[in-house]
């Protein structure tokens, strides 16, 4: 069993995609630079630009403005702790919906499966994520989020809007990096679940 000791937390409170005090570049540069396990957790007000609503649904899109992000220390990266401040405020577009009740979601609406990918295949209900990472046409052959660290973890967070043809990796894992976790990262769906456009072609790699 694996004991993290958290070093610091570091908090996003702005929806900015470029490297300015309490954005999401900044506090992954903050936790590369503070030896130790560090947490990034997402406490961004409704007030800020990058809170969008489509149908009914909201959420914070954060638009990149840098190329790579290097990732080079160990650090727990969750885009659910945006839920614990502001509420789930994102429950899918319509069409895909799950019926949640005093427990959580119940049901599933299977008439409208979502789809993805010039193969349109149907992807499984999963809650919908209240922070999305658009990535605003960039690729990389060494991975827009290159990591060169062991003990990462990135979660609950959509990406979309990659650029690049073969060769091209949203997320590289660099070799010698151990204990590695990429769980509930929507790649290419914006994060209602619905189908935009295409990321770089390996995705996470």
């Amino acid at each position: 069993m694996l004991l993290y000791v958290f070093s610091a937390v570091f908090v996003v409170s702005n929806g900015s995609g470029g490297n300015i005090p309490g954005s999401f570049i900044r506090a992954i540069e903050n936790a590369n630079s503070n030896p130790g396990y560090d947490t990034i957790v997402f406490n961004i007000p409704t007030g800020d630009p990058s809170y969008t609503c489509i149908g009914g649904n909201c959420w914070f899109s954060i638009a990149l403005n840098i190329d790579t992000i290097p990732i080079t220390e160990g650090v727990l990266i969750d885009g659910s702790t945006q839920t614990a401040y502001t509420g789930n405020t994102n429950l899918c577009d319509v069409n895909y919906r799950a019926y949640p009740d005093s427990t959580g979601w119940t049901s599933i609406r299977d008439a409208y499966p979502r789809v993805a990918g010039v193969s349109r295949a149907k992807v499984p209900y999963f809650p919908c994520p209240e922070i999305e990472i658009n990535l605003n046409g960039r690729s990389s052959s060494t991975g827009i989020f290159s990591i060169r660290a062991s003990n990462v973890v990135i979660k609950n967070i959509a990406m979309y809007k990659g650029g690049g043809g073969s060769g091209s990796q949203v997320i590289r894992i660099r070799t010698g990096s151990q204990n590695i976790l990429i769980e509930n990262i929507i790649l290419g769906l914006r994060a209602n679940g619905v189908p935009r456009d295409s990321t770089p072609s390996d995705g996470i790699f």
